[in-house]
């Protein structure tokens, strides 16, 4: 079921982008954009929290599906919620190999390179903040990228593949609410007792009978 959904979360993009394109011909070229990157990025770690923060109330309960018909809606709202952090984050990928596709090497070296890191990362980070702040920092880690990066884009213009960005009114509003998502991200991070942070599997599965032993 999860490679399922990141690979439906892939396709849906790319599917997106061609349907687009062929209506609204550069539409592609448009959102390759540093301005329009930036908020594809926005959505991405929104969705990334708000998909961890719903789905960790949704009573959702496998065992239950053939006696409850509202099940079969939860897992439909679980899989739509889960998918749409893949949709943005293919968007970005799929833009990059649009927008430079003599690049298209680098691209994939560098797309499986990060998730190599989101693999192996975590495994030190886990005991030392919990599987829901891992999710949050995991969500900010690409806006402090963007944040921080100064130059690059215009690296990327003064190449011809990626059209100028916005004006500088836009990309400061994108900045500041980058900023700003990252600093609530990091406050919620840092809230103590926070019962919202920790996953609640079904108490029907064996992980949950086996954590009520002392």
């Amino acid at each position: 079921m999860v490679i399922s959904i990141v690979l439906f979360g892939f396709a849906a993009s790319g599917t997106f982008l061609s349907l687009m394109e062929s209506r609204r011909p550069g539409w592609v070229l448009k959102l390759s954009r540093d301005i329009s990157q930036r908020a594809l990025l926005i959505l991405f770690s929104s969705c990334v929290i708000g998909s961890f923060l719903i789905i960790n109330q949704i009573p959702l309960d496998y065992f239950r599906m053939p006696l409850e018909w509202r099940q079969a809606f939860y897992i439909l709202l679980t899989y739509t919620m889960l998918m749409l952090p893949f949709f943005f984050s293919g968007m970005v990928i799929a833009l990059a190999f649009a927008a430079l596709p003599e690049k298209a090497g680098w691209i994939y070296f560098v797309s499986m390179l990060g998730s190599a890191c989101g693999a192996l990362i975590p495994i030190p980070l886990l005991p030392i903040l919990g599987e829901g702040r891992i999710i949050i920092l995991a969500a900010i880690f690409p806006l402090l990228l963007s944040i921080l990066s100064i130059g690059t884009s215009s690296t990327i213009h003064s190449a011809g593949a990626i059209p100028p960005g916005a004006p500088g009114r836009e990309r400061f509003i994108v900045r500041i609410v980058s900023i700003l998502f990252v600093a609530l991200s990091v406050f919620l991070m840092m809230i103590q007792g926070g019962s919202w942070l920790e996953i609640k599997p079904s108490p029907y599965k064996l992980l949950s009978q086996v954590l009520q032993f002392p």
